[in-house]
């Protein structure tokens, strides 16, 4: 079905200075490997941990090369250079802003980390079925988890370690056996979450160092849950089912979910439900089922500058209007925004990812297009670029969004995107 989407946006934070936000990305590039993952086995070992993929080191710093390389690269240069250039990997090595590339042996269908035997359902759902993604800052590693429904079993995570100089694909957990996976279950047989679709729901947390999905759902079952579920990097394990306290109210298929860069906080917020899950007491402290805000599959990003959350795009949603959501206050209001983006933002799933150097979001849509939105001016921009420019997602054979896919490394201030399983991993500098 064709589904006409537009832009809207929300916002919701807390009064955190912009130069916390910035510090919080943590430091340059550390030493010339991401940290060291050993890959290996294809299976889970039984028991609650379900057998790592083969020991993966937690490694060093996304960036000791030259360390702190945010900074050198925030002053306006025009092509590669060494202040452009102090830090990073040397794919990125000379690449101009706004020049896109592709990294180099980023292909998750020729990556040959696939499980085997393989869970039932196709693999590549992991991306196309909805997939989400995040980013590990301090090592600077995108991680993918996805799959669910009918689409796909597989309960594996993959990463990819951006901040080596020749990066490559790891399995870095699981998946369960194919005899252990159980439809229509909250936890598989060995204990641990279900492949489902991940869409926003993917949250790293730098400050416990685990990636969090917020929202989750069952194999072969349609629709979503409330389960909230944390994977500890260092332990290379699913914290229990307990852990966490489930997402207050029903369901909320693709909302918008954000985390706070400061605090930690994850904000969530759709057609069915509004809520702000508090990191330091791991409880829902506000919740709300909010029924003016008619978005679903929108997504989100968290402005601590502003003291808010902005959502973009989603089903229902208005060419050209701003919703927004003061968390001081409690109040949504509805604003305009103008600029050459506005009418073709009219996209579900489209990736949105805040630098925090300029204050700018960037979006990217599954059409191959990149925004810039300016929350000061409210300006919504379509932003010519040069360079090996991404297809779009269909090109790949994936027809559905972005989602969590579009992350920002913020010590490099480069966007990386993954548009499909048979599609390389793009990179674009901002200005």
């Amino acid at each position: 079905m064709n589904r006409s989407i537009v832009l809207a946006v929300f916002v919701a934070c807390s009064p955190p200075t912009e130069q916390a936000d910035a510090g919080a990305s943590g430091g340059g590039r550390g030493g010339g490997t991401s940290g060291g993952l050993t890959g290996g086995g294809n299976s889970a070992a039984g028991g609650s941990s379900g057998g790592s993929a083969g020991g993966v080191t937690s490694g060093g710093s996304a960036g000791g090369r030259a360390g702190g390389s945010a900074g050198g690269s925030a002053g306006g240069a025009t092509g590669g250079g060494p202040a452009l250039d102090a830090g990073v990997p040397l794919w990125l090595v000379g690449k101009a802003p706004l020049e896109w590339l592709q990294v180099p042996n980023s292909q998750l269908s020729t990556a040959s980390v696939a499980p085997v035997p393989s869970p039932p359902g196709s693999v590549s759902a992991v991306v196309s079925a909805w997939g989400g993604g995040a980013l590990r800052q301090v090592s600077a590693h995108l991680i993918l988890h996805g799959g669910g429904h009918g689409d796909y079993g597989g309960n594996e995570i993959y990463a990819l370690g951006l901040a080596d100089d020749a990066p490559r694909w790891q399995r870095i957990w699981g998946p369960t056996p194919n005899a252990q996976i159980t439809p229509q279950t909250d936890r598989y047989a060995d204990g641990n979450p279900p492949s489902v679709h991940t869409y926003f729901y993917l949250q790293y947390d730098r400050f416990a160092d685990r990636l969090m999905s917020v929202g989750s759902g069952q194999y072969i079952t349609s629709g979503v849950n409330r389960l909230v579920h944390s994977w500890n990097w260092m332990a290379r394990d699913w914290n229990p089912q307990s852990a966490h306290p489930a997402i207050p109210g029903g369901g909320y298929p693709g909302a918008g979910t954000a985390m706070h860069p400061i605090t930690g906080d994850i904000y969530v917020w759709n057609a069915t439900f509004r809520g702000q899950w508090a990191r330091a007491t791991n409880t829902w402290p506000y919740s709300d089922a909010f029924t003016n805000h008619q978005r679903w599959e929108n997504s989100a990003v968290v402005d601590p500058a502003r003291n808010c959350v902005w959502s973009f795009g989603g089903y229902g949603a208005v060419v050209g209007e701003v919703d927004r959501w003061d968390l001081a206050s409690n109040v949504v209001s509805t604003q305009a925004v103008t600029g050459t983006g506005t009418s073709a933002v009219q996209e579900h799933g489209i990736g949105a990812a805040r630098d925090p150097t300029t204050g700018m979001i960037w979006l990217y849509d599954r059409n191959a297009r990149l925004y810039r939105f300016d929350p000061t001016a409210l300006t919504l921009t379509l932003v010519p670029t040069t360079g090996s420019a991404p297809g779009t997602n269909a090109s790949y054979g994936n027809p559905n969004g972005i989602w969590g896919r579009l992350q920002l490394v913020e010590a490099w201030r480069t966007l990386v995107v993954v548009p499909a399983w048979a599609a390389p991993v793009f990179a674009i500098r901002l200005p």
